[in-house]
């Protein structure tokens, strides 16, 4: 099963997502803006480390502040609100 990862933050209101695609692709940090349905950044990293550290350095958020989510990363019903 794919990796799904989602954080909300509070200024800008975006929703964050990290999906992992096949190995030999890595995974995608996906940005949305907080009512939309329509990414407006997506992000190729090898691997989820360093999507992690990715998103730590562009948007400040910490690696234990990410959510496991199971909902389509296109338009998550179950990303937390922060």
């Amino acid at each position: 099963m794919f990796k799904l990862l989602a954080y909300t933050t509070k200024e800008p209101r975006l929703k964050l997502i990290i999906e992992e695609d096949f190995v030999e692709v890595g995974f995608y940090l996906y940005v949305f803006p907080i009512d939309s349905k329509k990414s407006i950044a997506d992000f190729l990293q090898n691997s989820l480390e360093d999507t992690l550290e990715f998103a730590k350095s562009n948007y400040g958020i910490e690696k234990d502040e990410w959510k496991k989510v199971k909902s389509d990363p296109i338009y998550p019903k179950d990303v937390p609100h922060n």
